[in-house]
């Protein structure tokens, strides 16, 4: 057994939590579908999918050594990535609007990936209440970016035309 701060009775709402990012996860793979280089952003979605599944249904498989090295590895790479589209915006940016740029959006996706999955990896060594309070913080973020953009129809026409035709039933904005 263990000797994390979360016992048996506490991880189901990290279960939960993790089974619905996961499937948030999921989603933002299928997003991808359109981008001019899928299979590279539907792998690196679905890889943390996968292993938020796998905390779903077991939360002490983060402390499994084949879950931590996966963990770890993918987010080496997501960091090695991270720079390197940092260095692209850095070169081609004119007038600093990075949220307006495809690799500023991009750099967004890896670092919620990034930052989720230190969580996690980290999860046995903290409070219930704290993963389940940072978890919602966290979550909301993509939600409410994804009903901003949803709503502000002036900033989806400034999006990539890949970036339209995925969520939007008006293909025209």
């Amino acid at each position: 057994m263990s000797s994390s701060k979360n016992d048996d009775t506490e991880p189901s709402a990290w279960r939960l939590l993790n089974g619905f990012m996961g499937g948030l996860f999921t989603l933002f793979a299928y997003v991808q579908q359109n981008d001019p280089d899928p299979e590279l952003w539907m792998a690196i979605y679905l890889i943390p999918a996968f292993l938020c599944v796998a905390i779903a249904i077991s939360s002490n498989v983060t402390e499994n050594q084949i879950w931590r090295i996966i963990s770890l590895l993918h987010v080496v790479v997501l960091g090695c990535f991270s720079v390197f589209l940092v260095k692209t915006m850095t070169d081609n940016a004119t007038d600093m609007k990075y949220h307006e740029m495809e690799e500023g959006r991009e750099l967004g996706g890896l670092l919620f990936v990034m930052v989720w999955l230190i969580i996690c990896s980290n999860s046995t060594r903290f409070s219930l209440k704290y993963l389940a309070l940072g978890g919602a913080v966290l979550t909301s973020v993509p939600i409410l970016l994804w009903i901003g953009i949803y709503i502000n129809t002036e900033y989806r026409k400034i999006l990539p035309e890949h970036c339209k035709t995925v969520m939007y039933a008006d293909k025209e904005t």
